[in-house]
């Protein structure tokens, strides 16, 4: 017991004899120690927004592949995978990136016909409707980029070298902007046009399945029917994201971790 008061008073006296640099000490390996807590709560933090967006996601996604690249689909396939026995609904979907050459940046253009329910939530104008041909609702930070709002056109080159504008009806609000920042929905005729897709083909199909543990059976199964398919389960897309995630916050934590060590020394 006395050893370790004479210790305890050797502490004592040491950081009164030299108090300047013990707040520094304590400061700085508060500031490292705050920093790493504040990089795991972000990485953590994204880790399960992530996660709660992509909770709505379709559990499977088929996509046809070739040479290795995302080719489109015939959209007859649609109907051959809901025969599968496990399978509660297809969505054909048609969409992608155009790039937009005003801002240099490229955009997620999108038929309003397979628009994810998640993305529906918004904040200036209103919803596509089925009669809502020659217009388009787009993502905040396409606004903001285009400094343009509702009302307003925005032009698209189309495949064959014309030009298409729709007038924006409405704005995605700012929640939903991990997924709508760069999106442009507009009427999935619309979208055809742009990309030049004929009427018998989509980029690829949203499967949703009653029971999740039949997941990887109707995968295999899909593959079986197309050797040229490639499937995406949900798991598969969040294993990605935890992967991505854990791989930046990785780097932070060595950055932190090297500060850390030659302050020591």
């Amino acid at each position: 017991m006395k050893r370790h008061l004479r210790l305890l008073d050797h502490a004592v006296e040491t950081l009164v004899h030299c108090p300047v640099k013990t707040v520094v000490i304590v400061s700085v390996y508060s500031l490292l120690v705050a920093t790493v807590v504040s990089v795991v709560l972000y990485v953590d933090a994204h880790r399960q927004e992530a996660r709660a967006l992509l909770a709505s996601a379709p559990e499977l996604v088929v996509q046809r592949v070739r040479g290795g690249r995302h080719e489109l689909m015939p959209l007859d396939r649609g109907a051959a995978v809901a025969d599968i026995i496990g399978v509660a609904a297809v969505k054909p979907r048609v969409w992608g990136y155009a790039y937009d050459t005003p801002t240099r940046t490229t955009l997620t253009l999108w038929g309003a016909e397979s628009v994810p329910d998640e993305v529906v939530s918004i904040s200036d104008g209103e919803l596509l409707d089925s009669a809502a041909g020659g217009s388009c609702v787009v993502g905040r930070g396409v606004a903001d980029a285009r400094f343009i709002g509702v009302g307003e056109r925005l032009p698209f080159r189309c495949a064959d070298g014309e030009l298409v504008a729709p007038r924006i009806r409405g704005v995605f609000s700012t929640e939903s902007a991990k997924l709508t920042n760069d999106l442009v929905v507009m009427p999935t005729v619309t979208v055809r046009r742009i990309f030049g897709v004929g009427e018998e083909l989509c980029t690829d199909l949203a499967v949703r399945v009653h029971n999740p543990r039949e997941i990887d059976t109707i995968a295999r199964k899909v593959q079986e029917l197309w050797p040229d398919t490639r499937t995406v389960t949900r798991r598969q897309i969040l294993q990605t994201y935890d992967a991505v995630f854990d791989w930046r916050g990785g780097i932070w934590i060595v950055a932190i971790g090297g500060a850390i060590a030659a302050f020591s020394i």
